[in-house]
């Protein structure tokens, strides 16, 4: 399987569980949260735009993910990655996950070297995922030369 495939899946889990979507497609981690435009979603994004500029880093993962995917506002991919770089500033481990997916996903904004950085800081806190992922970038030659001491190292992390 390669990097790009077991990237797109997990960052699509990501998205799953922050949405609290309960089908078996989510549960799967094939959904992601749908692009919605009503009032109800759009109050939703307000709240958690609201929250994000009071320091919350929570609510700035979770706004990055609005703009990602376009819920309540319109779809935006200039706005996530600068909203995943604030949460990861404020400790959000799951914000440091999700702007280093961003940054291997998105074409346009393709910074290896900086997404490694944000996996890294995401793996050092014993997020799972982070781990999954450096092990494979670490393990085969694709985006990076390949370094099975560093893959075993973030291996260890993720078990």
């Amino acid at each position: 399987m390669s990097v790009f495939k077991v990237i797109t899946t997990t960052c699509a889990m990501a998205f799953a569980a922050v949405s609290g979507l309960q089908s078996t497609d989510a549960q799967a981690g094939y959904q992601q949260i749908p692009a919605c435009d009503t009032p109800q979603c759009q109050h939703y994004f307000k709240e958690y735009k609201r929250r994000s500029r009071e320091g919350y880093a929570d609510a700035m993962e979770i706004l990055a993910t609005f703009y990602h995917v376009g819920y309540g506002t319109e779809k935006n991919l200039e706005l996530p990655l600068r909203w995943y770089k604030r949460a990861a500033k404020y400790f959000s481990v799951m914000g440091a996950y999700k702007a280093g997916i961003f940054m291997l996903s998105e074409e346009a904004f393709l910074n290896t070297e900086r997404a490694l950085a944000y996996l890294k800081k995401a793996g050092r806190r014993k997020y799972g995922n982070a781990n999954y992922i450096l092990t494979l970038l670490y393990s085969e030659n694709e985006l990076i030369p390949a370094d099975l001491a560093q893959a075993d190292h973030w291996l260890a992390y993720a078990l």
